[in-house]
């Protein structure tokens, strides 16, 4: 990266959003398996 530290602030926003978004789809997707996990523990 040669244009430093300025980076746009959408760019930036973007880029927050993305994550975000991918981290809710996982936490989404792995919640029933890590539910039927902890109930087959607990039985």
């Amino acid at each position: 990266m040669k244009h430093g530290i300025r980076i746009p602030a959408t760019a930036v926003r973007v880029m927050v959003g993305a994550l975000a978004a991918s981290t809710l789809l996982v936490a989404a997707f792995s919640a029933p398996d890590l539910v039927r996990y902890l109930k087959i523990r607990s039985m």
